[in-house]
C-alpha cells in the first residue's frame, strides 16, 4: 500500500520541501510514500494543473495546505475549498492565529492532534515534516508510536559551511581578520532550516577568495514587518558597542524589511547601519541568460522581488541562484557562480568606495551628449546639466575631494570641455585629438578587456562595428576618451550609442549593440583612471538601455558587460519612475531623485492677451454693446483671431460672417482661456538649488492647484469659503502675499481669511500646509546634493516615492531619495480604475460626437512610467473599453470579471495595445491580465454588434482554420492584442530615423514602427514576431490613444511621445486608414479630464508654451543648456510633423520668428550655444526641403543668412 500525500502552498513557501522527509521515513519504515506538490501561484492560471492537483487531493490519504497569509479571498483556494469535504484528511495551516481558528474546521481530528500538526507546520524544517508524516502513519495504523516532539529551530544565527551548525556569533567573530573589509549577508532562515544552502556556501567561499571578511546570518524574513524584528538582528550581528562592523550588507530575501517609510527616523538601514545595502535575488525556476531570451522567452521573474527591495532602498544587483527541481522533484538552490562573482565585484567596489578617504577618491561625472554636436553636452530631462555639474564640483571641493580648480559656472565648464575633446570630432583635427583627449586606448590594452566579453556579444559587436577598434570615436586605431580631468575628478560625456553610424542596419534592428569605444571608455574608467564611482548626471543616458535582459542581468547583457560593477550614482528626475527603475535594475544605480522643473501658469500674451481682453469685454456686456462699438469690437476680434491662427481652428475663412463670429466667440474664449490656464515649464532645475522668491511661489502655486488626500486645493478652499470671483487668480495673489509675509502662518491665515466671506476649515488646512510642511519640503531640495555626497561616502541613500508633485502631490517630496515604484500586484488600483473608466468614456463620447458611432477598434499606447505614476489608469482604461473589471483582494488584483452589456451601456471595444520595452520588463503580470481579459471577452456568447472582440475572434479563427492552421494556433493568434519590442530591446525606432534623416516618406516610418514593435506578448508568448497580426490589429484602429498623466512631461519634452503615438499614426495611415482619430488624454487633473486630438494638443502646447515669452525667458536664464532645450523640442516638433502632419505653416513660422528672428532671443542662442541654434536652422531647412513647411522666399533668405552667421561663429569657437 502506498501512502499518498498532497502538499499545496499559498505564498512563497516551497511545497517540495516535503519530498525529502517523506523519502527518509519511507526508507526507514519500508512504507511507500508518494508526495504530490503544488504551488498555488504557479498553477492558478493552469486549468489542467489545477484539475490534476484537485483529483490527487480527493485520492490522497493526507492533504497539507500551507498558507503564508489569509487564503480565503484567493480564487484558487475558493476552488479547492469546495472539494475539501471529499478528502480523507486535511490540514490547512496558516500562522495567523485568527485564520488558524477558521481553518480548524477542515481538520476532522482532535484538538490535540490539530495543535500538534500546527506546531510541526509552524516550526517547519526536516525534523518537523518527519513528525507530520509519522503522525499520519500512526493515524492510518501503519506505525505505532515514534511520533517525535515538535522541534523549535533557531529563528536567526550565524552560518558558515566550515563551522558547527550552532556556532555562536562570539566564536565566529574570532575567525574574522582584523583590518580586512567586512560584508554582512542576510538570508532567509528557510534555507537554513531545510539546509538548502548551496548558493549561500558558494557566496561565502567566493567572498573569502576575494579577501573579504563575511558575516552570514540567517533570519526570519517576513513580508510586512513593522520594523521591530530585523533592526534588532541587524544591530546584534553587524554592530559592536554601537559601532558598525560591516562595510556593505547583502540581502538575499524576497521581502521588504521596512515599513516603506521614507522618514529617516523610521528606517533602520539608515539609523543602525548606514552602509550600502545590495539585493541578491534568487530566481524561481531556470535562470536564462540574454542569449537564451533573445531567441524567445522574456525575463519576467525579477519584477516582484525588485519592487520590494527598491522600497527598502536596496541596490538592485544580479541573482546569485536559481531554484530548480532535482531528480526527486525537490526544489534546490543552485548557485550562479559567474553572477556571484559579479555581485562580489560590485560589493568590493562599494566597500572600497566607503573605505577610501575623500581626498583620494577618483570620481567620473558623466554627462549625456544627446546629439553628436557641440550644442548638446549635458542634456538631461528638466535639468541644467552643466550648471548642476559645477554645483557638484563645488560641493565635492568643500567636502575635501581633490580638485585643481572650480569652473565659475556651467558656461565656463562647457568652454573648458569644448577646448578639449567631446563626442563631436567634426571640427577637431587629429593633432587636437591626440593632444587634448583624456586618453587614447590602444588595441593592445583593449584586447585584454575585449577577450573577457562573451562570444555571443563579441560576434554582435563585430557584425555591426567590425573588429576592434572599429571606426567610432577612434583616432589612428586608438579609442578616444573625451572630457577634462580636474584633480581626481573626470568630467566627461557618455559614449554615443552611435545609431547614426548604423542607419542601414538600425532600421530593422532594435537590438544594436554598443561600439568598441563604448566598452573601452568604461573599462578605462576603472582600469586606467582608477575610478571609485561614476555619477551619471541627469535623465537619461544610454547605458541602461543597451541590449540585454530587462532585469536579473546575465553576463551576456550589455549593461553588465560595460559597467562591470562600478558604483553608479544617478541623479534622476522624480517624474520618470519607469526609466528610473530601468537604471536601478539594469545598471545597479543608486538614484538621487531630483525635483521637477518649476511649473508656471502660462497666461495669455501678445495678440492673444489683447484678444482675451476684448472677448471678456464683449461677452460680459454683449447686450449693451451695439452700433459702431460692436462693429469695431467684432472686426478687431476677427483680426486678432486670424493673427493668432485661432480663426483656422474655428473653420473661419476670410469671408466669415459676423453671425458666425458672434456664435463662435464663446469657443474662441474657451481656447484662449485653456491656453492661458496651462501649466508650463519655467526654465530648468539645478541640482540642489533651493527655490527662492518668485520661483518658490510658482512651486507653491503648482503644488496646491489641485487637492490631495484630505487636503483641498487653495483655489478650491477659496471657492468653498464663498469667494465668487476668479479663485485661481486670488490663489496666486495670496501666495505672493504669503511670500512677502515669510510664510508666517498667523499672518498668512489672517490674510487668507480676510480675502473671503466665509472662511472654512479647509482654508486653514491648506494655508497651514503651505506655511509649514511645504516650505520644509522645498527647503529640502538641497538634499539632492547631500545624497550625492552620502552615496560617494559609501553610505545608504534613503528611499522615497516617485512621480510628479503636481499630479501625485507634493507629499512625495523631499527629493534626493533613491526612489521606488510600486507593487505590480496592486495594479490597477481601485482609484486608477475609476479614473481610467472616466477617461475612456470621455474619449468614446468625443469620438461618437465626431463620427456618429462608437469606435469598434481602439489602439492604445501603454507606458510603464505612466502606469507607475497613476497606479495603472491605462490598464483600467483598456479593461473598461473591453467591458471587464478587475477583482481585488484587499489592494491586490486577484482576477477579472465580465461587465454585462446592460451595465456597460455600449458595445465592447476591441483594444490593441503597443507596450514599451520597459512595460514588458516591469509589468509581466499586467500583460497576462490584459491577455486574460481578451480571452474572457472573446469566448462570450454575444452578438457581433455588441462584442467587437468576439466578432473579430470568431471570424479570424474560422478563416485561419480554413487556410490550414491548427485550431489551437488559430485561436491563439486570433486573441493576440499586445505588441512591443523584441526581448532585450527598447523604443519605437521613430526617433532614430527622424534624427538621422534616413527616411523618404511615411511608408518608411511605418515599416520601421512595425519592425520594432510587432513582437507579440501574452500568456505563453514572449516576444514572438507576428507582423501580420500587428498590421491586422492596428490597421483596423479607428481611434488611437496616448494618455498624458501630468504637466511636467508634455508632448514636446521627449521624443518618446511622437515616437509611439506619432509612429502609430504613421503606421495606421500608411496602412490605408487615413481617417483614424489620434487622441491625447490629459489626466493631470483627474477631476477635469480632457481628451484632445493630437493636432489640437500640439497646438495647445505651441500656444501656451513654445511661443510664450514667459517660457522663452525661463530658458534664457540657463544659457547654453536652455538653448539646447530649444534645439531638442524643435526636433520633437519636426518628429510630430513627420509622423502625424500636425505642424501647420503658422507653427513653423512662429517657431522661426520666436527663436531665430527675434533679435534678443537669437543673440542669446548665438552667444550661448550657436551649435544648438545651427541645429534648429538645419531642422527647419529640412522641413522646407521635405515640403513639410511652405516657407515664403523671405523666410528662406533669412534662414540662409542666419546659417551663414552661425557658421562663422562656430568656426570662431572651434578654431581657437
Amino acid at each position: 500500500m502506498t501512502v499518498n500525500i498532497v502538499h499545496v502552498s499559498f505564498g512563497m513557501m516551497d511545497p517540495t520541501t516535503f519530498i525529502e522527509p517523506a523519502a527518509k521515513v519511507s526508507e526507514t519504515e519500508s512504507i511507500p510514500i508518494a508526495v504530490s506538490c503544488g504551488r498555488a501561484d504557479e498553477i492558478k492560471n493552469d486549468i489542467l494543473a489545477q484539475h490534476e492537483i484537485i483529483n490527487r487531493m480527493l485520492e490522497a490519504d493526507f492533504v497539507l495546505i500551507r498558507c503564508q497569509k489569509d487564503p480565503f479571498d484567493d480564487e484558487f483556494f475558493k476552488k479547492i475549498e469546495t472539494r475539501l469535504p471529499g478528502c480523507k484528511c486535511v490540514m490547512v495551516f496558516c500562522p495567523t492565529p485568527d485564520v488558524a481558528q477558521l481553518t480548524r474546521k477542515y481538520f476532522n481530528g482532535s484538538d490535540e492532534d490539530f495543535q500538534l500538526l500546527f506546531e510541526y507546520a509552524s516550526n517547519r524544517g526536516f525534523d518537523n515534516d518527519v513528525g507530520i508524516i509519522y503522525w499520519l502513519l500512526n493515524h492510518m495504523g501503519l506505525v505505532k508510536g515514534k511520533i517525535p516532539d515538535p522541534k523549535t529551530p533557531r529563528k536567526h544565527g550565524v552560518y558558515h559551511p566550515d563551522f558547527p551548525i550552532d556556532v555562536s556569533l562570539e566564536d565566529y567573530k574570532k575567525h574574522l581578520v582584523p583590518g580586512k573589509p567586512t560584508i554582512g549577508l542576510l538570508f532567509v532562515a528557510t534555507y537554513w532550516v531545510y539546509r538548502n544552502l548551496r548558493h549561500i556556501d558558494s557566496f561565502i567561499r567566493r567572498a573569502e577568495e576575494n579577501d573579504l571578511n563575511i558575516i552570514p546570518v540567517f533570519f526570519e524574513s517576513t513580508s510586512g514587518l513593522t520594523g521591530k524584528e530585523t533592526p534588532e538582528i541587524v544591530r546584534n550581528y553587524f554592530t559592536e558597542d554601537g559601532i558598525v562592523i560591516i562595510d556593505t550588507l547583502v540581502m538575499n530575501t524576497p521581502f521588504s524589511q521596512t515599513d516603506s517609510s521614507y522618514e529617516i527616523e523610521f528606517n533602520f538601514y539608515r539609523r543602525v547601519l548606514n552602509v550600502p545595502v545590495i539585493n541578491a535575488m534568487l530566481i524561481n525556476g531556470e535562470f536564462k541568460d540574454y542569449e537564451a531570451i533573445s531567441k524567445g522567452g522574456a525575463s519576467k521573474e525579477f519584477a516582484f522581488q525588485s519592487s520590494w527591495a527598491e522600497m527598502d532602498g536596496e541596490i538592485i544587483s544580479v541573482p546569485i541562484a536559481q531554484t530548480v527541481k532535482d531528480k526527486s522533484g525537490k526544489r534546490v538552490n543552485i548557485p550562479l557562480d559567474d553572477r556571484i562573482d559579479h555581485l562580489l565585484t560590485l560589493v568590493g567596489n562599494w566597500t572600497d568606495l566607503r573605505r577610501t578617504p575623500r581626498k583620494d577618491k577618483r570620481i567620473a561625472i558623466i554627462m549625456y551628449q544627446s546629439r553628436p554636436d557641440f550644442g548638446a553636452i549635458g542634456s538631461a530631462a528638466g535639468l541644467d546639466g552643466p550648471e548642476s555639474a559645477v554645483r557638484i564640483l563645488k560641493r565635492l571641493k568643500e567636502e575635501g575631494y581633490t580638485l585643481d580648480h572650480i569652473p565659475e559656472d556651467g558656461k565656463a565648464l562647457i568652454e573648458e570641455m569644448l577646448d578639449n575633446v567631446t563626442n563631436n570630432l567634426d571640427w577637431t583635427t587629429s593633432e587636437n585629438v591626440a593632444k587634448n583627449s583624456v586618453a587614447l586606448i590602444p588595441k593592445t590594452d583593449y584586447a585584454e578587456w575585449y577577450s573577457s566579453i562573451p562570444d555571443f556579444i563579441r560576434e554582435k559587436m563585430e557584425e555591426k562595428w567590425g573588429e576592434p577598434m572599429g571606426d567610432v570615436m577612434v583616432e589612428k586605431g586608438k579609442a578616444i576618451i573625451p572630457g577634462v580631468v580636474n584633480g581626481n575628478i573626470l568630467i566627461t560625456v557618455q559614449p554615443m550609442r552611435s545609431w547614426l553610424d548604423a542607419c542601414d542596419s538600425m532600421i530593422h534592428d532594435p537590438e544594436l549593440v554598443m561600439p568598441h569605444q563604448y566598452v573601452a571608455f568604461y573599462r578605462w574608467l576603472k582600469e586606467g583612471f582608477g575610478v571609485n564611482a561614476v555619477i551619471h548626471l541627469g535623465t537619461h543616458g544610454t547605458l541602461e538601455w543597451l541590449p540585454g535582459k530587462g532585469g536579473s542581468l546575465s553576463g551576456k547583457c550589455c549593461p553588465d558587460i560595460v559597467l562591470n560593477g562600478i558604483p553608479n550614482i544617478y541623479p534622476f528626475q522624480m517624474d520618470d519612475p519607469g526609466e528610473g527603475l530601468q537604471a536601478k535594475r539594469r545598471s545597479e544605480a543608486v538614484l538621487v531623485g531630483y525635483t521637477c522643473t518649476p511649473m508656471v501658469k502660462a497666461d495669455s500674451y501678445g495678440d492673444a492677451a489683447i484678444l482675451e481682453g476684448l472677448l471678456q469685454e464683449y461677452l460680459k456686456n454683449k447686450e449693451n454693446i451695439t452700433g459702431d462699438r460692436k462693429r469695431v469690437l467684432i472686426d478687431r476680434m476677427k483680426e486678432l483671431a486670424f493673427k493668432t491662427s485661432m480663426a483656422e481652428d474655428l473653420g473661419w475663412g476670410e469671408d466669415v460672417s459676423d453671425e458666425q463670429v458672434i456664435k463662435d466667440l464663446p469657443e474662441l474664449n474657451d481656447r484662449i482661456q485653456e491656453a492661458g490656464n496651462e501649466l508650463i515649464r519655467d526654465g530648468l532645475h539645478i541640482l540642489g538649488r533651493i527655490p527662492e522668491g518668485t520661483m518658490r511661489e510658482e512651486y507653491v502655486n503648482s503644488f496646491t492647484r489641485i487637492g490631495f488626500a484630505n487636503r483641498p486645493s487653495l483655489p478650491g478652499a477659496l471657492k468653498d469659503s464663498g469667494y465668487t470671483g476668479d479663485e485661481i487668480r486670488l490663489a496666486r495673489d495670496l501666495i505672493s502675499s504669503f511670500s512677502e509675509l515669510g510664510y508666517d502662518y498667523d499672518e498668512c491665515i489672517s490674510k487668507a481669511r480676510g480675502s473671503v466671506p466665509s472662511p472654512t476649515a479647509g482654508l486653514d488646512v491648506i494655508v497651514s500646509y503651505i506655511c509649514a510642511q511645504l516650505q520644509d519640503k522645498l527647503d529640502a531640495t538641497e538634499e539632492e546634493l547631500d545624497a550625492v555626497v552620502e552615496a560617494l561616502d559609501g553610505q545608504y541613500v534613503m528611499p522615497g516615492p516617485s512621480g510628479a508633485p503636481t499630479r501625485s502631490g507634493p507629499d512625495i517630496l523631499p527629493p534626493g531619495r533613491n526612489y521606488y515604484g510600486l507593487d505590480p500586484a496592486t495594479v490597477p488600483s481601485q482609484s486608477a480604475w475609476e479614473v481610467g473608466k472616466k477617461n475612456a468614456d470621455i474619449m468614446l463620447e468625443k469620438y461618437r460626437s465626431e463620427k456618429g458611432a462608437y469606435p469598434r477598434h481602439v489602439g492604445l499606447i501603454v507606458w510603464a512610467t505612466d502606469t507607475l505614476k497613476t497606479n495603472g489608469e491605462d490598464i483600467g482604461y483598456a479593461l473598461w473599453l473591453m467591458g471587464v473589471r478587475p477583482v481585488w483582494t484587499g489592494t491586490t488584483v486577484s482576477g477579472l470579471e465580465v461587465i454585462p452589456i446592460s451595465e456597460l451601456g455600449r458595445p465592447r471595444i476591441d483594444v490593441s495595445i503597443r507596450i514599451t520595452g520597459l512595460f514588458r520588463d516591469v509589468f509581466h503580470n499586467l500583460i497576462e491580465l490584459l491577455d486574460d481579459a481578451v480571452s474572457l471577452v472573446s469566448e462570450l456568447d454575444e452578438d457581433d454588434e455588441n462584442n467587437a472582440i468576439a466578432a473579430n475572434y470568431r471570424r479570424e479563427v474560422t478563416e485561419s482554420i480554413a487556410s490550414g492552421l491548427a485550431e489551437d494556433e488559430a485561436r491563439r493568434n486570433a486573441s493576440i492584442r499586445i505588441f512591443g519590442c523584441p526581448p532585450g530591446a527598447y523604443g519605437s525606432g521613430m526617433n532614430k530615423s527622424i534624427e538621422s534623416s534616413d527616411w523618404k516618406d511615411l511608408s518608411d516610418l511605418a515599416k520601421q514602427y512595425s519592425d520594432w514593435g510587432s513582437f507579440a506578448y501574452g500568456r505563453g508568448i514572449e516576444g514572438k514576431q507576428m507582423t501580420k497580426q500587428f498590421k491586422k490589429r492596428f490597421a483596423a484602429s479607428e481611434a488611437i490613444v496616448k494618455n498624458m498623466p501630468d504637466k511636467e512631461i508634455g508632448l514636446v519634452d521627449m521624443d518618446d511621445v511622437y515616437g509611439y503615438l506619432g509612429g502609430l499614426t504613421a503606421f495606421v495611415k500608411s496602412s490605408g486608414n487615413e481617417e483614424v482619430s489620434a487622441y491625447v488624454g490629459d489626466t493631470s487633473d483627474s477631476s477635469d479630464i480632457k481628451v484632445r486630438s493630437s493636432s489640437d494638443a500640439l497646438k495647445l502646447t505651441f500656444r501656451s508654451q513654445i511661443q510664450n515669452p514667459k517660457f522663452i525667458q525661463g530658458l534664457m536664464r540657463h544659457g547654453y543648456a536652455g538653448a539646447n532645450e530649444v534645439s531638442k523640442f524643435t526636433g520633437y516638433l519636426f518628429g510630430w510633423d513627420a509622423t502625424s502632419k500636425t505642424m501647420e505653416k503658422w507653427m513653423y513660422d512662429g517657431l522661426a520668428e520666436s527663436y531665430l528672428l527675434d533679435p534678443e532671443v537669437y543673440k542669446w542662442m548665438h552667444d550661448e550655444n550657436p551649435f544648438a541654434a545651427m541645429n534648429v536652422v538645419k531642422i527647419l531647412e529640412e522641413a522646407i526641403a521635405r515640403e513639410m513647411w511652405d516657407a515664403d522666399d523671405e523666410m528662406k533668405e533669412k534662414l540662409e543668412d542666419i546659417y551663414m552667421d552661425l557658421e562663422g561663429k562656430i568656426e570662431e569657437i572651434t578654431d581657437r
